[in-house]
């Protein structure tokens, strides 16, 4: 059976309408639209920041970097765009090929050149007068080599590094992270977050700027660390240019943590747009859109799907939205919801990779970001916050559009905040089932205590709920204080005494009662009286609360309601590829075996 993932032509739905760009960014007015470039199914997905009235003076190419540094950059290039086009210069942020929401494979340094020189192509062709290139780390090598063979008007290398330097960081922060893993299939090299195939991690070992193959640019802007001696072989390569050094401070807050961590270059960033929109003249041309709103993209089992970004106006949700060539009409809509502060594509592009897989399976699916987060509304805030209190709204409203037959046709997906948004949004809304990746059902939701006034209490945040005398302890640090207490935490991190406290289910069950350490199962138990097929998967320390409650955790278990799956490991981001490969399996295996009986 083949069909549309829309709402019925017949049925108006002003509260959830779609439809392609005008996602406000909040300065003077300007506008962000989704758009896809390229030829075939190696299309590259992009945003295209277009000032107010459409007329720009230039336009900015922003090049990301690669792995768990794109992830960071996200945020810090989406306020850089909208910067840029409150000043009244396009900009178009952008996934190379088998990155991000883009298709395609990342297999060759060419590859990836050429997507940036796509790019650079694209905005031309949307009418852009002058263009320039900004790169952040690997993005910045790239950007320069792009404009070896196609000049620029003007560009930003930021904490240029050599492929080399790069893999050895990245390699380093991955032990550190989750430690050793098994070796990558075919030579492969896995970082945090990416896994590289071995002619992609050969040919990044020997990419660099070298003095015989200077960029063109009329000026060039070098943003270098300034703890790090200078590069006088780079400033070599760079000497025929006109160019101007700037320290990148914070860079290492910015860029060398796990996303969630990272703490954005306020000062680096102000002196880029200031840089940028000197270089321009003050005429103004008018700038149309010649992008696509959809997208060929490949399964892994070679079959063609189709992509398409929309935003959901009412609400201001970017979303993707992975409609299936041939969609199998018992199977639900998958919703993939955001972990933690990293945007829809999912830690190690999770998201994406699962949204793909379901295609193959003949199951629709939407990711999308809730508000201030990823590129939804608000996300440019300073402050940005994993559990807000409007999320449950935000997630009414996407099933609302994509689901016409109710939340009984929908599938939540979530990682870490994202699981407890899903298991939140099942129990009021009543979808139909729910994957749990390592929920955090630990903490005392916001939404209870400071609500929206369009939002209902929802049942999960009130099963969870503390004392509110252990409310006052955690925000005045006592209880935080306590369990880092010197002795404490070495009596904490003893995996003897760890086990003979887990195994206490009378202390912990006294706990729950007081209210002191409210048990997570009181949300798997919402979730069963709510008649919501419920997969719970955890790591090594997502799984203790459930060993400490292990009886009823066997009693939902027994009763159909709930698929219990533990694994020892201490990744909760699911950054190892061995671990995303691990719980894309297990929910696709929920939609399979569990998901699609006759309602």
């Amino acid at each position: 059976m083949t069909g549309a993932l829309v709402s019925p032509p017949t049925a108006p739905v002003p509260d959830s309408e779609l439809a392609l760009g005008d996602l406000a960014t909040g300065a003077a007015q300007a506008r962000a639209l989704p758009v896809y470039f390229g030829e075939g199914d190696e299309s590259r997905f992009g945003w295209l920041h277009l000032p107010e009235g459409s007329a720009a003076r230039a336009a900015v190419v922003l090049c990301p970097p690669l792995g768990i540094e794109a992830l960071n950059a996200h945020w810090v290039y989406r306020r850089l765009a909208s910067e840029l086009a409150a000043s009244g210069v396009a900009a178009l942020r952008f996934d190379y090929r088998g990155t991000g929401d883009s298709s395609g494979e990342t297999n060759h340094v060419t590859g990836l050149v050429e997507d940036v020189a796509a790019a650079v192509r694209f905005v031309r062709d949307c009418g852009a007068p002058s263009v320039a290139l900004v790169g952040l780390r690997v993005g910045a090598t790239l950007a320069a080599k792009a404009a070896e063979a196609q000049p620029v008007e003007a560009l930003v290398l930021w904490d240029l590094c050599s492929g080399r330097s790069f893999l050895r960081e990245q390699r380093a922060l991955k032990l550190l992270s989750v430690g050793p893993s098994a070796d990558a299939p075919d030579g492969a090299v896995e970082l945090l977050g990416m896994v590289l195939s071995k002619g992609l991690a050969d040919e990044l070992r020997a990419t660099a700027l070298q003095p015989s193959g200077a960029p063109r640019a009329r000026r060039t802007l070098l943003v270098e660390r300034p703890e790090r001696p200078r590069d006088e072989r780079l400033h070599r390569a760079l000497e025929r240019e006109h160019l101007e050094c700037l320290a990148a401070e914070g860079q290492h807050e910015f860029i060398d943590v796990e996303p969630g961590y990272s703490e954005p270059p306020e000062r680096v960033m102000k002196d880029l747009v200031t840089w940028l929109d000197a270089q321009f003249s003050t005429e103004r041309l008018a700038i149309v859109n010649a992008g696509r709103p959809s997208a060929v993209v490949r399964a892994p089992d070679g079959s063609c799907h189709t992509e398409r970004a929309e935003v959901i106006v009412s609400r201001g949700l970017a979303a993707v939205v992975t409609e299936p060539a041939r969609r199998d009409p018992s199977a639900p809509v998958a919703f993939l919801l955001n972990a933690g502060l990293i945007h829809h594509v999912g830690p190690g592009r999770l998201w994406v990779d699962l949204a793909r897989d379901f295609a193959a399976r003949g199951i629709a699916s939407v990711r999308f970001d809730l508000r201030g987060v990823g590129d939804s509304d608000g996300a440019e805030a300073p402050i940005r916050h994993a559990y807000p209190p409007e999320a449950l709204g935000d997630v009414a409203a996407a099933i609302a559009h994509y689901c016409p037959g109710g939340a009984r046709d929908a599938y939540l997906v979530g990682l870490c905040s994202g699981a407890y948004h899903a298991a939140e949004a099942a129990i009021v809304l009543g979808a139909r089932a729910v994957g749990l990746l390592n929920p955090a059902l630990f903490f005392d939701p916001a939404e209870l205590h400071v609500p929206s006034e369009e939002e209902a209490v929802p049942a999960a945040g009130a099963a969870i709920a503390m004392n509110p005398l252990v409310r006052w302890m955690r925000s005045k640090r006592i209880l935080v204080n306590l369990v880092e207490w010197r002795p404490i935490r070495k009596l904490r991190h003893n995996q003897r005494l760890s086990a003979m406290l887990d195994g206490a289910s009378p202390l912990w069950a006294a706990a729950d009662r007081l209210g002191i350490a409210k048990s997570p199962l009181r949300v798997i138990e919402a979730l069963a009286a709510a008649g919501v097929d419920t997969l719970l998967v955890c790591g090594s320390w997502e799984s203790r609360p459930f060993v400490r409650w292990r009886k009823r955790t066997r009693a939902l278990e027994q009763s159909g309601a709930l698929c219990y799956l533990s694994f020892a490991s201490d990744d909760h981001t699911f950054f190892e590829a061995g671990n995303r490969r691990r719980a894309m399996a297990l929910v696709r295996d929920q939609v399979a075996t569990r998901t699609r009986a006759d309602r």
